[in-house]
Formats: C-alpha cells, sequence, structure tokens
C-alpha cells in the first residue's frame, strides 16, 4: 500500500471542507481517511458559503482528534 511507512516524502491527507457538502458526507470523509491513517485538514468558514456551527456539530461528534488540523 502506498503511504504506508513512516519514512516516506509524501504523506496522504484529506483536505475537508464540510461548509459546503452536508455534514453526513462530511463525516463519512473523515471516517476513510482514519480507516487509511490519513490527517485531516479542515477548511471552514470561509467565503459566501462559510458555517462555523458546523464545526461545533462534528465537534459534539467527536470528530476531531490529534490526526486533524
Amino acid at each position: 500500500m502506498h503511504f504506508s511507512f513512516n519514512d516516506q516524502v509524501l504523506t496522504l491527507a484529506l483536505a475537508a471542507g464540510p461548509e459546503v457538502a452536508p455534514l453526513g458526507h462530511a463525516m463519512a470523509e473523515w471516517r476513510a481517511a482514519r480507516e487509511v491513517g490519513a490527517r485531516i485538514a479542515v477548511h471552514v468558514g470561509s467565503g459566501p458559503m462559510g458555517q462555523l456551527g458546523k464545526l461545533e456539530v462534528l465537534g459534539r461528534a467527536c470528530m476531531f482528534g490529534p490526526d486533524t488540523t
């Protein structure tokens, strides 16, 4: 499997933007990223579609972790 060694130059990560997708879709993406050990980079609250309330919902669902930036 690619990206399976700690000494590789590249690291697989998910660039998430939950403000542009339904929460259920975003949560499914995060679960899939965690299944393969990928980090999660979150971009929210920017542009006309930014909704900071989604951060609160994701937090209450315990979606944030040490793999989330």
